[in-house]
Formats: C-alpha cells, sequence, structure tokens
C-alpha cells in the first residue's frame, strides 16, 4: 500500500507533503533530521504537523495538513536544502525530483517483499 500526496477536496487539489529520506539510519541522523526539520518549518509555512516514520534503510515525512500547489511545490523544493552536519542532503533528490515532474509524490508503507511496516518515530 502507497500514500499519495495528492488529495481530493471540492475546491482545488491539495497535497500532503510526503519526503523520502536518502540518509542511513543511525542516532545522529535521526536527531539531526528532527532538528532540522523542526527549524524549517519556519520557512515551510503552513506545514502544520508531520509525522516522522523510520525503515530498515532511512526515514520518512507525512504531512496532515492539505496544501496548495504552490506551497506543496515550495516545500518540496525547500527539502531539497535540508542537510545534516556533514552537508548530505536528508531528502532523496531523486524522489523529489520524480514527484515535481509527475505533480505529485508517493509513498509506499506498508509491507512489501519481507520489509517490515515502518516505525514511527515522533510527531513534528
Amino acid at each position: 500500500m502507497a500514500v499519495t500526496s495528492l488529495i481530493s477536496a471540492k475546491t482545488k487539489p491539495k497535497f500532503l507533503f510526503l519526503l523520502d529520506c536518502s540518509i542511513e539510519v543511525s542516532g545522529e541522523n535521526e536527531k539531526e533530521l528532527i532538528e532540522s526539520l523542526a527549524g524549517a518549518k519556519s520557512r515551510m509555512k503552513g506545514l502544520g504537523i508531520c509525522m516522522l516514520l523510520r525503515t530498515l534503510n532511512s526515514y520518512h515525512v507525512v504531512g496532515f495538513v492539505p496544501l496548495s500547489s504552490d506551497e506543496w511545490h515550495e516545500h518540496m523544493v525547500q527539502a531539497i536544502l535540508l542537510k545534516n552536519s556533514k552537508g548530505q542532503p536528508f531528502a532523496d533528490i531523486r524522489y523529489i525530483g520524480h514527484s515535481l515532474e509527475r505533480g505529485y509524490g508517493s509513498l509506499r508503507i506498508s509491507d512489501y517483499l519481507g520489509k517490515p511496516t515502518p516505525d514511527f518515530i515522533c510527531y513534528l
């Protein structure tokens, strides 16, 4: 099963902020990602509450506040700028590129070929 960022609304289409991260799982990376996302929320107006999930290999961010197309695009661009202390981007740049190209994002959240369901880390 996958979650898509495109949601139906009575007016124009709305989008949820979904982010696939490319950093490996570690206590340091997790702490830095949480701090970076918390700080970025001041630049990413309207982002609202997000959930951080951990998979075997990396992290995912799932937003809950519907965004306009322009807000969603801006948030995806801002996500490219999020980096850890080593200068590595948190976000999977290919994921962002594919999402922007097709006009919405999508994250797989269920078991797939023996991979476990992601673990909940925290709300941001």
